[in-house]
């Protein structure tokens, strides 16, 4: 654009470029029109299959279920998890965030993906008043409200009003996948594709045939948000309720001082995830009558308290997650014996549909119930090494392990047989739950702020010990087939991730001609934060 003034006799002329991108805002700060906008919009993309949608809206256009399926296979693979461990974790979720903003455009051009700032909500005094009551639904947000994203039954976690009230998760059938234009042969990571398809479909399910991890044995078809601990209602004076409470102000803080502040990119990307985790466990929660039923018997028999509970809450989450999905390719030489036995899923591939064998259950490998010694074993297998390490959370494992052989041994045939259901917001389905797709965007902007203040010591992506191509410099991801840089035919999907991450960086060229958009503003809207970064 050029400007003329005229000086006298004379005019003179000044040129600048000048680009033009959308705005991503916080959620509450939208207008009304523009708010209903972007959320009408975005329940299209649950509403309408690519297919369809293609036809409606363009070449451009997916739906939320083929963006779904990218972050189950990426989380819960056989071979590595290609979105979560590692130093991609910050590009791959920007880089879905933006994919799925491409279909949101193409459906309305006037919108964008705008974000939660969800420090102010987990900070908040309606947030402590909420711990105090952890069976309320989601009501200590108004994002949680059927204005927004609706509340939930904090028993069976199901969304029971506003534009999600009933929302379904899909059963993996061929059906759906043509219908989303999901190829059934083929992953979305070639690079790890060999393998995985040796112990594995391409595409993952649930023991139920639906979107899910195979470690989740949630029966229900519908979005499952609990915004609570297994029914647990108060844990205001828990030891260890941290690990439930939401990212505040104060992880963030401390994460910027320890992986940060005069520390390399790399410190970054391989730590941002444990601060941001927090947010999605938080609000999924965990909820399944079997394990409330199995806690409280330990409790009134075993005095076991809360504490406890939200111990082998996490483990035990860790533990289906880390045994369920390989049982047939069980190679440790650690613990040669396989830990867990499980009854037959009621999925039945040839029919795709439910079969009528009886609700699916676990236990533990007999040969670890055979002595005390065993037991001890198995106890370490169920508790990760996190909670070992843990003085608090040691401190329930050692009431376990005090335990003479007979009540031992009851106890861990209760809690191998336990499986909780993961809220869909805590697993490798969090994409499910429309508060993933706004939950990123504050990620990001901290980021950018973190570059723009000049407080890495250096921007060099390097990874090197990672061999996951969702992490390493040299892996591309090939999920992003489709998504278009503005203003270019590049094929985004043949950048490496070191590539990628240079685009990512606000300050360079890169970014001003290829990304798409800005955020209304810098601000961490955390006092601490923003005096630690101004120092």
């Amino acid at each position: 654009m050029t400007i003329y003034e005229t000086c006298g006799s004379s005019t003179i002329g000044y040129s600048a470029n000048i680009y033009v991108k959308y705005v991503r805002r916080e959620l509450r700060s939208l207008t009304t029109d523009d708010r209903e906008e972007f959320l009408d919009t975005l329940k299209i993309l649950y509403d309408v299959n690519t297919i369809d949608g293609q036809k409606l809206y363009g070449s451009n256009y997916k739906s939320l279920y083929y963006f779904l399926s990218i972050h189950v296979d990426a989380a819960g693979n056989p071979v590595c998890d290609e979105f979560h461990s590692g130093a991609g974790f910050l590009s791959n979720h920007v880089f879905l965030s933006n994919y799925l903003e491409q279909s949101l455009q193409a459906v309305n051009p006037k919108t964008a993906l705008h974000y939660m700032e969800y420090v102010n909500d987990f900070s908040s005094i309606s947030y402590q008043s909420h711990l105090d009551n952890q069976l309320d639904g989601g009501s200590w947000t108004e994002l949680f409200s059927s204005t927004y994203f609706g509340e939930n039954d904090p028993y069976s976690g199901r969304i029971i009003n506003g534009r999600w009230k009933d929302t379904i998760v899909p059963y993996m059938t061929d059906s759906f996948l043509d219908q989303n234009l999901i190829n059934k042969d083929k992953t979305f990571f070639p690079n790890e594709e060999v393998l995985w398809l040796t112990m594995s479909s391409a595409h993952l399910k649930s023991p139920f045939g639906l979107l899910r991890p195979p470690w989740n044995y949630n029966p229900s078809p519908y979005i499952g948000r609990y915004n609570n601990e297994a029914g647990i209602s108060v844990v205001t004076n828990n030891n260890i309720s941290d690990f439930f409470i939401g990212t505040q102000c104060s992880d963030v803080k401390e994460f910027l001082t320890e992986f940060v502040i005069n520390k390399n990119l790399d410190s970054y990307l391989l730590n941002v995830k444990n601060y941001h985790t927090k947010v999605h466990d938080g609000i999924g929660g965990q909820g399944g009558e079997n394990a409330r039923s199995i806690d409280n018997y330990l409790i009134n028999n075993y005095n076991l308290t809360n504490d406890d509970i939200i111990v082998i809450i996490q483990s035990s989450s860790k533990f289906y997650k880390k045994y369920l999905p390989l049982k047939y390719y069980y190679t440790s030489t650690k613990y040669p014996i396989y830990p867990l036995v499980c009854s037959e899923n009621p999925w039945d591939e040839s029919t795709e549909s439910l079969s009528n064998v009886d609700f699916p259950s676990c236990q533990c490998n007999d040969y670890y119930y055979q002595s005390d010694d065993n037991l001890n074993t198995l106890i370490k297998i169920y508790f990760d090494k996190f909670a070992f390490e843990s003085t608090i959370q040691y401190n329930s494992i050692k009431k376990i392990m005090a335990l003479d052989y007979t009540n031992k041994l009851n106890v861990m045939k209760k809690l191998c047989s336990r499986l909780g259901y993961d809220g869909d917001m805590v697993g490798s389905a969090s994409a499910i739950d429309p508060i993933f797709w706004v939950s990123h965007g504050s990620v990001e902007k901290l980021y950018q702020k973190l570059i723009i203040n000049d407080l890495f010591l250096d921007l060099q992506y390097t990874a090197s010990s990672s061999s996951c191509s969702g992490h390493a410099p040299w892996g591309k991801k090939d999920w992003l087939n489709g998504y278009k840089f503005i203003n270019t035919d590049i094929e985004v999907n043949e950048y490496t991730n070191a590539q990628l991450s240079d685009v990512l960086n606000p300050n360079s060229i890169l970014y001003r001609d290829l990304i798409s958009y800005v955020y209304d503003n810098a601000k961490s809207n955390c006092e601490d934060v923003e005096e630690l970064l101004s120092n």
